[in-house]
């Protein structure tokens, strides 16, 4: 195949000899494009590795033993007892609403017969 798409290029007029070299040499090199890749080491030219393979697996055992405990962090109260102190009215106004329910709904329990399964 190569030699066919030389013959092609060769047959069309080239005004400049400087021309058809470089045109020839896009097309078919014979440099290797791998030059900058390193060489594969031997084993006895290889760096030995800084901790051992054991010692690896150890470590990412331990690692993946610490991953599984669940570690709970308690939160410390603040100084003054208050977490926000926008939130002191708010707070008083739910606790007047929930005591406000609690008495209607018992008032409201004298008042209607309530019926329950005895099996609950």
């Amino acid at each position: 195949m190569l030699p066919r798409l030389v013959q092609r290029i060769t047959q069309f007029p080239i005004p400049q000899q400087t021309y058809t070299t470089t045109c020839l040499r896009h097309l078919y090199s014979t440099l290797s494009i791998y030059d900058n890749i390193p060489k594969k080491l031997k084993k006895f030219e290889r760096k030995p590795l800084v901790t051992s393979i054991n010692e690896l697996k150890r470590l990412g055992r331990k690692r993946r033993k610490e991953r599984q405990n669940v570690k709970e962090i308690i939160l410390q109260s603040p100084e003054n007892g208050l977490l926000v102190q926008k939130l002191i009215p708010v707070a008083k106004q739910i606790f007047a609403a929930r005591s406000e329910v609690l008495s209607s709904v018992s008032r409201l329990v004298n008042f209607i017969a309530i019926y329950s399964c005895r099996y609950l």
